[in-house]
């Protein structure tokens, strides 16, 4: 995937977990599924790509991999800090979900297009700070 190139905190957190798949890896994870085989079926995701994850979210340190057998080796996937720093956007991202199919559903459309119908107010400049009182 293409860097964003931007210094921006979002541009740059999307650089490391906005690849398809991962945010899912780091779900499976956090529900308990730390072994291999596990993520891969919890995601559906085909095994070269949730291997390709893993490696990235280890590499930018949102996993650490904890082997748990020596002969043959075989790892365990954990989150870090900065991975259980994301599990608030995967709870948010799981609230949105029912809101989306409710609002495509009175609108006749898909939950892609309500989200954007959602998202339209968050587009608007931000509201001026109250004034100082005087004195």
């Amino acid at each position: 995937m293409k860097p964003y190139d931007q210094y921006c905190p979002v541009a740059h957190a999307l650089d490391l977990v906005g690849e398809r798949w991962s945010l899912l890896v780091v779900r499976e994870i956090a529900l308990g599924s730390t072994r291999f085989s596990d993520i891969v079926r919890g995601t559906g995701a085909p095994r070269d790509r949730i291997a390709a994850r893993l490696k990235t979210l280890a590499a930018a340190g949102v996993i650490v991999r904890v082997p748990y057998q020596s002969a043959p080796q075989r790892d365990e996937y954990r989150l870090t800090d900065s991975g259980r720093a994301l599990l608030p956007v995967l709870n948010a991202l799981d609230r949105i979900n029912p809101t989306l199919e409710q609002a495509a559903q009175s609108l006749g459309a898909s939950p892609a297009v309500a989200f954007w119908r959602i998202a339209i107010p968050l587009a608007l400049p931000p509201t001026p700070p109250p004034p100082v009182p005087a004195g």
